[in-house]
């Protein structure tokens, strides 16, 4: 018996989830917590939030674990992939995490943008502020006490990362979220902390997804009552961890999940640039793979933010997806002359750039709103789909779409007729936690590969197929935005 516990670090909660040898959930508990955006597009979160959800979490499942006698036998982690925390030489924090929506660093963006070219030849991505190089040159420029206090400047993984195991160690898939790592070596390159000011001293060292980083400590132990000695792997980012759980392990198949921000993922034996530099390529949960990806940043925020403002009556913070979903229903595609451009953030290419909504009327109803805001998030991922699959040369034969919006079932039959394409929605929503149990699953040695791991996944799949019809009328509709573009 091997039961492994997986820590899943979102966006907006923690989720732990134990799991038997053939990939069956025992327990899951989830804490929710959430950033604060400020008008000016800062986002930040007091690290004390992740600190105190892996204690509460983790606690919660050895309790679970000592009453039912089903020991823990390894603990795995993956999760959001670029905010930054500054912490002393014990791992506690110095100020709050600037989290990786922020938008603080545009300037720097604007001033370091001649570099791109540079950069994006040896990281798989251009300058832009999701990064976490930028937050941490902004914080040695804007807060130099701070940057000098910092013994490191860690990601949420590193932090929790230690939290655990007393280890200050982070993984090529975070590092490749940086720009200041060389996606062939897979370490700090002298040039790129160069450019971006940034001494090694204040980074972790990098070792591969997949590797055993430490164990429990006996301070944990106290904290948790998780048991001592407990190996603790580090599985990758949430977004390369939701890929293979979503079985992107092959290069002919892509995953679309829609969270806080929209991933179009794909995988590649080899680094696959592009001369526009709007694809992203990175290091994959997969060891001495790549991970290739088209971003756009803020797609479930958006939702969230029109039930907030739209549908007043319902409580904040919480989207009542039957509700919108039958009143999306009621409208036909197009919204009636409704149009949504999400870049209500700003976006991979121009992180200035907003938000806006034409071809209102006077019979204009949140209904067409609701709808319409959906629609413009599956352009936006059939864009990016269609430029992924024209830099790899070869179409996409496998579409997975997974995230909190694919629990709308109209907006995957959207996604469908958009980019009028076979899709496939597991109902089982673990992805992420389930990919990364894959990578301890691999590296513990109860599978020879990932491919193999990913058979025992617990699938409960929906396929939407598009309408000939409905895709006819998008595909004249969008035309018509990319001339409004």
């Amino acid at each position: 018996m091997l039961n492994i516990l997986i820590l899943d670090i979102g966006g907006s909660s923690m989720r732990g989830v134990l799991y038997d040898k053939n990939g069956r959930e025992l327990v899951k508990k989830q804490n929710k917590y959430f950033p604060e955006y400020f008008p000016n597009g800062n986002v930040e979160q007091k690290p004390d939030s992740w600190k105190q959800a892996t204690i509460d979490i983790c606690r919660n499942i050895a309790d679970f674990s000592r009453k039912n006698n089903i020991p823990i036998n390894g603990i795995g982690l993956t999760a959001a992939r670029s905010s930054i925390i500054p912490i002393d030489k014990d791992g506690k924090h110095l100020s709050n995490a600037i989290m990786w929506q922020d938008k603080r660093t545009a300037s720097i963006c604007r001033e370091l943008e001649k570099y791109n070219c540079d950069v994006y030849i040896k990281t798989g991505a251009k300058i832009e502020s999701t990064f976490t190089a930028t937050k941490i040159l902004w914080l040695k420029r804007n807060k130099p006490e701070l940057y000098s206090k910092a013994h490191k400047i860690v990601v949420i993984p590193d932090f929790v990362t230690n939290l655990i195991t007393g280890r200050l160690v982070t993984d090529s898939t975070y590092g490749s979220r940086t720009l200041l790592m060389n996606l062939e070596t897979r370490q700090w390159d002298n040039e790129l902390l160069g450019i971006f000011e940034i001494d090694r001293d204040k980074l972790c060292d990098i070792v591969e997804p997949g590797s055993i980083v430490g164990a429990v400590t006996e301070e944990f132990h106290n904290l948790t009552g998780i048991e001592k000695g407990i190996p603790f792997i580090s599985n990758g980012g949430d977004q390369q961890c939701s890929a293979i759980g979503n079985g992107v392990v092959s290069d002919e198949k892509v995953s679309i999940t829609s969270g806080t921000g929209t991933y179009v993922v794909s995988a590649s034996e080899k680094v696959v640039l592009d001369k526009e530099m709007h694809l992203i390529c990175q290091a994959s949960a997969i060891p001495n793979s790549y991970h290739l990806e088209m971003m756009m940043p803020t797609t479930a925020c958006i939702y969230q933010w029109f039930n907030d403002n739209f549908y007043g009556e319902l409580s904040k913070n919480k989207v009542d997806f039957e509700k919108i979903n039958n009143d999306v229903k009621t409208v036909e595609p197009g919204a009636n002359g409704v149009s949504v451009f999400t870049s209500f953030q700003g976006d991979f290419q121009d992180s200035s750039k907003k938000g806006s909504i034409q071809g209102v009327s006077l019979g204009s109803t949140r209904a067409d709103f609701a709808r319409a805001i959906l629609e413009s998030i599956a352009f936006d991922i059939s864009d990016k789909l269609e430029l992924l699959e024209t830099l790899k040369g070869k179409a996409a034969e496998n579409v997975s779409v997974a995230g909190g919006l694919c629990k709308l079932e109209i907006f995957n039959q959207i996604q469908s007729d958009i980019i009028n394409k076979k899709i496939k929605y597991n109902r089982n929503g673990e992805s992420t936690a389930f990919g990364a149990w894959m990578s301890c699953a691999v590296s513990l040695g109860l599978y020879d590969d990932y491919e193999s791991a990913f058979q025992m996944k617990d699938n409960d799949i929906v396929n939407f197929v598009p309408d000939e019809k409905r895709s006819e009328i998008y595909n004249n509709i969008k035309k018509i935005r990319n001339s409004l573009k």
